[in-house]
């Protein structure tokens, strides 16, 4: 299996200790977009992102389209107009 960890971006994107709410909201949906080594973010995450408007499945993925999620249901809307 390969390796799904963008070391790289880690090493320069280290989550700094005490943060704000804010700031981990910031640093997960970075993580998402840059790094595949999870594809979900924690609860308390998924709760201020559905504050922003954006959509959060109740398995904590983050994806842009109508529902259902596409990780959760991949090839859902397939043949579906």
């Amino acid at each position: 299996m390969k390796n799904l960890i963008n070391t790289a971006w880690h090493e320069k994107n280290k989550l700094k200790m005490p943060t704000t709410l804010a700031e981990r909201v910031k640093w997960h949906e970075a993580h998402l977009k840059a790094c595949r080594c999870r594809k979900d973010v924690p609860p308390t995450i998924a709760v201020e992102l559905k504050k922003q408007g954006k959509r959060v499945c109740s398995r904590g993925h983050l994806y842009r389209n109508s529902p259902p999620c596409p990780i959760c249901y991949p090839g859902y809307r397939k043949g579906k107009q």
